[in-house]
């Protein structure tokens, strides 16, 4: 009788496992998704470089609703330490969501207003990152 009982739990073990094994490999096969590769290695690293941003913006809303629990937990338990933390959780994620927005717009910015270097807003627009370098070094 004791025999039973074990090859009968051994049996819903090796059930389950076959079960999940099933699952997964049916889950890889349909989830195969074909690799679009790009002709110019300039698109395949801009492609990348998207990927890798948009990681970064998930993590920072994460951060940013870490932040906001936080906020919202201090204030109920009235922890002066503890809402500091929230609030700089809260600012350390909005800084990591917007990386890729600060990281493109200010620098353009800061790098046309070097020295006294002024061009038209119509200029830059329709200029490439090469043309602008090449036009800030010439004006300095």
């Amino acid at each position: 009788m004791k025999h039973d009982l074990t090859t009968r739990k051994y049996e819903r073990r090796a059930r389950k496992l076959y079960a999940l094994f099933s699952c997964l490999v049916l889950a890889l096969t349909v989830m195969v998704v074909p690799a679009f590769a790009a002709d110019d290695p300039l698109t395949v690293v801009n492609n990348l470089s998207e990927f890798i941003f948009s990681l970064i913006r998930a993590i920072g809303l994460i951060l940013l609703g870490f932040g906001v629990l936080q906020l919202g937990l201090s204030l109920k338990s009235h922890d002066p330490s503890q809402r500091a933390n929230g609030m700089l959780t809260i600012a350390g994620g909005i800084v990591i969501t917007f990386t890729k927005e600060i990281r493109n717009r200010p620098l353009e910015c800061i790098i046309l207003s070097v020295k006294d270097t002024y061009m038209d807003a119509q200029e830059v627009m329709h200029m490439t990152d090469y043309s602008k370098i090449t036009a800030l070094y010439s004006r300095l």
